[in-house]
């Protein structure tokens, strides 16, 4: 009885080991002024669980909409990831990124109303 709880310690002390939490926040990775979108990302090891900020990437998203004119901004879409290094069966770094959409203020009142899908793509603006 001992060894087993002795082992079970053990694996679950390496286990805690292999993974471990980060907090992240996300960077401007790209910008589409016609669209309105800012996309905003991250990269991560294999071992790593991320927690990401959003509440600070928004923040950084309304700067860069705001000076494009537009009055707010939400997430698009939930978010892409793609491995960065290694295969998609034995990845070490992942590549995380995700997409925000400017918005004027009658695109907020269609948001509001439920007249505005933030899953398709805005028409370019000039």
């Amino acid at each position: 009885m001992i060894k087993q709880l002795l082992v079970i310690t053990l694996l679950g002390g390496l286990t805690a080991c292999v993974t471990t939490t980060v907090y992240k926040d996300l960077s401007v990775v790209g910008t589409d002024k016609a669209k309105g979108q800012v996309f905003m990302g991250f990269d991560y090891e294999s071992d790593i669980i991320p927690i990401v900020n959003h509440e600070h990437a928004l923040g950084e998203v309304l700067i860069q909409c705001q000076r494009w004119g537009y009055k707010s901004a939400s997430l698009k879409s939930d978010y892409d990831i793609k491995c960065g290094e290694g295969t998609e069966n034995s990845c070490k770094r992942y590549v995380v990124a995700y997409t925000y959409q400017c918005l004027t203020e009658q695109d907020i009142e269609a948001y509001e109303k439920g007249n505005l899908d933030l899953t398709v793509d805005k028409q370019p603006t000039e």
